[in-house]
């Protein structure tokens, strides 16, 4: 079970640290080496509960020296952890507090009691989100559906594909057949028995075949 958990733990690490990777990226054009238009960041996680266990409601982690540790990096990269159960409530406002208390539990009665009217204002902004959820809901099923269509039309489209040149393999590979047996004076009846033993043909279809093969030979014949 420890186990378990430090996983999850370095999981979370190590994903905070490829979300301001993707900020950085973002903020320079593909090749572009003038890494004073990085702006500072800042990569905020709120979570319902305690990362590190110490009890604080916020952690915040710069680039320090382990050697001097009163020496920064001042690279301007900035990753801060919100517990929302901290208990360090003398170290923070009220409004911060109160926002903690609706993170962890979003109702109608947490908003109320709150003082603050941004979060007031939050929560009905998220109850008017929660009304649209069914809209929202209908609209995914039918992206879904269409992308499922589209999905299954792509990959009909491959199979199709993979079958048409099954074919052409098939009916190239016939007639090298047929050619090499008129060539070596193979009785034509004898070659419309072996086309239909090796292929699945039925009569008419590797007669015909023959034939085609026979009017392309005299044709070459004459050419020459």
């Amino acid at each position: 079970m420890r186990i378990r958990q430090h996983s999850a733990f370095y999981w979370k690490m190590k994903r905070s640290r490829y979300y301001q990777a993707q900020m950085d990226v973002s903020l320079l054009e593909p090749g572009s080496i003038d890494f004073n238009k990085l702006n500072d960041t800042c990569f905020i996680l709120v979570a319902p509960f305690d990362m590190f266990g110490r009890g604080l409601y916020r952690y915040t982690f710069e680039g320090v020296c382990r050697e001097c540790p009163d020496l920064k990096l001042q690279d301007g990269a900035t990753r801060i952890f919100i517990n929302t159960k901290g208990t360090n409530r003398k170290d923070f406002s009220q409004e911060f507090l109160d926002f903690m208390d609706y993170i962890t539990m979003s109702t109608d009665e947490v908003a109320q009691r709150a003082e603050s009217e941004k979060i007031k204002l939050i929560h009905k902004r998220v109850r008017e989100i929660r009304a649209s959820e069914k809209m929202v809901g209908k609209y995914m099923q039918k992206w879904e559906e269409i992308e499922l269509a589209r999905q299954e039309g792509k990959e009909e489209g491959q199979e199709q594909g993979i079958e048409q040149g099954k074919m052409v393999g098939l009916i190239q590979g016939i007639k090298i057949f047929i050619r090499d047996k008129l060539l070596d004076q193979i009785a034509e009846d004898k070659i419309v028995s072996k086309l239909q033993q090796y292929f699945s043909l039925s009569e008419d279809e590797a007669e015909e075949y023959v034939k085609r093969i026979q009017q392309d030979i005299q044709k070459e014949m004459k050419v020459v």
